[in-house]
């Protein structure tokens, strides 16, 4: 017995045919599938436009109290205009509180909460309720000052935090991670670090940033300063040259966009006695690109936008960090921005040996406060 006859065999392999070959392309056209992922292309400040938003993400601890001198950076960084008002935001902020763990097991925030049980559970959700206030003042900036802020949390030891500020980082497309620095000066003159585990977490999160990492050693002169009343607020910016101290140039020249801040550029040149030795030609290279940097910043900047420049020498690159402390007027500034970038073959450290120099004056009751800056390295993008 037949079903089907020819014609409507013919007909209903004709359908399936029809089918087969238009309804993929009519389900793509109609579906409209998730944006794809913004690429994350701004990892440091140097070369990127003073009207491009700069993404911080400012990392508080409980045992640092520099939620102030952080909240100053971000409001010079976003600058004023003459009529005070701005149509984009220059800065959005992140800010992370980073929240010690001290439970005898794995410690990501992650695994956290895979693996714990409830009564774990119960405990990091208390310390972070207890530490809540740590963000309020952030949370208070954003609603007077209009600045973008998102507000995060980061539980974990600090063997461990690393990898929490640095997926956060990538995740939120940072220009430049923030991180406290808590030494305090010793009679016989050495740096006491009051908490060595975030010492080491600092060492450990610039060695695998995805992005130019800034850290802050607030000595009270730049937290105290109130930007929105005070005039001339001095801020001075270390420079040799090297990727490090382009990039503390890059910052300082976002924090002259504030009309109350006046950066004072202070380049060390090598006197005419002292001389290098095998140049290379990387060396080279990056001679030519601190010399167009500061022709650029010379001719765009100076005299107009509070930028003034200024050279000092300095005999050997051994005796720079010394040179630096005995040429730069500390107790003329609120804040001094310097690179990161090593001098010599000595111990590495959250500061550098520039920024070491300089956090151990204590001559005159110095309350300058001290930036140091690295930039972000190609191989460090896979952190």
């Amino acid at each position: 017995m037949q079903v089907f006859d020819d014609q409507t065999f013919a007909i209903l392999v004709l359908m399936c045919l029809i089918l087969m070959f238009f309804t993929t392309p009519a389900v793509m056209a109609l579906y409209k599938p998730a944006r794809k992922p913004v690429p994350y292309k701004t990892r440091k400040l140097e070369g990127i436009d003073k009207k491009d938003q700069l993404r911080i993400l400012a990392c508080v601890h409980g045992t640092t109290r520099n939620t102030t001198a952080l909240l100053n950076l971000v409001e010079a960084c976003k600058g004023t205009t003459t009529s005070g008002t701005r149509l984009k935001p220059q800065v959005k902020l992140f800010a992370m509180h980073l929240i010690e763990l001290s439970l005898d097991r794995p410690s990501s925030i992650l695994s956290l909460s895979r693996s714990v049980t409830a009564e774990q559970d119960e405990i990091v959700q208390a310390m972070a309720h207890d530490d809540d206030n740590t963000l309020i003042p952030f949370k208070t900036y954003g609603q007077i000052s209009k600045v973008p802020v998102r507000l995060l949390q980061a539980v974990s030891q600090l063997s461990d935090m690393h990898h929490d500020i640095c997926e956060s980082a990538v995740e939120k497309r940072a220009t430049m991670i923030l991180l406290p620095c808590n030494v305090q000066l010793k009679e016989h003159g050495t740096l006491e670090h009051i908490n060595l585990g975030l010492k080491a977490m600092n060492e450990r999160v610039m060695e695998n940033a995805p992005c130019s990492v800034a850290v802050l050693l607030d000595k009270g002169q730049w937290g105290s300063a109130q930007l929105s009343v005070e005039t001339d607020i001095k801020v001075g910016v270390v420079f040799r040259g090297g990727s490090d101290d382009r990039e503390a140039l890059a910052f300082g020249c976002r924090l002259a966009g504030h009309t109350n801040v006046k950066v004072w550029i202070l380049r060390f040149k090598p006197n005419e006695a002292s001389h290098v030795i095998n140049i290379t030609r990387d060396d080279c290279e990056e001679h030519d690109l601190d010399e167009q940097t500061l022709v650029d910043i010379r001719e765009n900047n100076v005299n107009k936008n509070n930028i003034i420049y200024e050279e000092c020498p300095y005999n050997t690159l051994d005796s720079y960090p010394k040179d630096v402390v005995a040429s730069t007027k500390v107790n003329d500034f609120s804040l001094i921005v310097v690179g990161h970038g090593q001098y010599s073959n000595s111990e590495k450290s959250e500061l550098g040996h520039v920024g070491e120099a300089l956090a151990k004056i204590s001559s005159g009751g110095t309350k300058a406060s001290i930036l140091v800056i690295q930039q972000h390295k190609k191989e460090q993008t896979n952190a």
